[in-house]
């Protein structure tokens, strides 16, 4: 009988201790999971700001007539192959047709 005791109360403080240290890791890790989260928000939000830079710079160089036409054309197919399209796209048609005639008259 004694030792049916001594078997029990070993066995509610094995609980208790297991109990206790789950609720003991389970705040750090919780809040470990809460900033990884707001981290990950945050490396989304940087990447798509990127992107757009990105192509807004693929933009700038396709319109800017100072620059020369190999490396506009050049823009206007990274661009294209980045899904962009509108108006730059119609840039780019006309710069590849540009770069064509100039091609033909050489």
């Amino acid at each position: 009988m004694t030792y049916t005791i001594l078997a029990i109360g070993c066995v509610a403080l094995a609980l208790t201790t297991i109990i206790n240290l789950v609720m003991t890791m389970w705040r750090p890790l919780h809040k470990i999971a809460k900033s990884y989260k707001s981290m990950q928000d945050t490396l989304e939000l940087h990447t798509a700001h990127l992107r757009k830079n990105y192509m807004a710079l693929l933009r700038l160089v396709m319109f800017t007539d100072v620059l020369p036409l190999e490396e506009r054309v050049n823009a206007g197919e990274k661009y294209l192959k980045a899904d962009g399209n509108g108006t730059a796209k119609v840039q780019h048609e006309t710069n590849v047709a540009e770069l064509r005639e100039r091609s033909i008259c050489e």
